[in-house]
Parts: C-alpha cells; sequence; structure tokens
C-alpha cells in the first residue's frame, strides 16, 4: 500500500517523496525497485551509517527509498522509535512527502515497533 501512495505521490503530483521500509524481518520495498536490501535502514540504527549513504533514487525522478537493510530476526531490537523519528525529522526539510512502510498489524509484534 505505501509502495503505491509513494509512487502516486511522486509520479501523478510531482511530490518529492520518500519511502521508507521499515519491516526488518520481511521487507519487499526493495523488490519493486530491483534493488538490493543493503544498505538500508538497519545500518543507520544499528551500524551507525549515514543516510546519504542508503537513500536510492528510483526510475521515478521525484522519488527516493531507504530500504530496510540487512536482515534482522529480532527487529525489535534494532528499530528505534525515536531514532526514526529524528530521521524523519531531518528528512523533511528535502521531502514533501515521508512515507513509512510498517510491518503488517496482524502480524506478530505488528505496528508496535514504530507505533
Amino acid at each position: 500500500m505505501s509502495f503505491l501512495l509513494a509512487l502516486t505521490a511522486a509520479r501523478h503530483k510531482g511530490m518529492k517523496t520518500l519511502l521508507i521500509d521499515c519491516d526488518l524481518r520481511r521487507p519487499v520495498i526493495h523488490k519493486f525497485f530491483a534493488m538490493e536490501r543493503a544498505p538500508g535502514l538497519s545500518g543507520i540504527l544499528s551500524r551507525g551509517l549515514g543516510m546519504e549513504d542508503c537513500i536510492r533514487k528510483t526510475a521515478v525522478e521525484t522519488l527516493d527509498v531507504i530500504t530496510a537493510g540487512e536482515a534482522t530476526l529480532h527487529p525489535a531490537e534494532v528499530l528505534d522509535v525515536e531514532a526514526i523519528g529524528r530521521l524523519v525529522d531531518e528528512m523533511k526539510f528535502y521531502y514533501d512527502l515521508i512515507l513509512v512502510d510498517t510491518v503488517p498489524p496482524r502480524t506478530a509484534g505488528g505496528g508496535l515497533y514504530t507505533s
């Protein structure tokens, strides 16, 4: 759903859009854009990678993506709501719209990591 919203906002509304994949267990955003998972969000949160190293351009000029990054079996240990909030706060000066793709709410622990 967030993928389609990001694509619509960027392509049809011309909004400079950033899509962040926060589903570290079963990410899919990278597949929609035929990208590698890493570097990505898990690298920013756990290894201190810079956002400039993880923001990737897509074929849509006004749409950028931060993929989930390296796989982790324990995403709750990596995901830090405050750190993601700081990331969004920093990026809001560069983007019209920032979308965060999270774990589906009906999965185990879904929606709680970033709520």
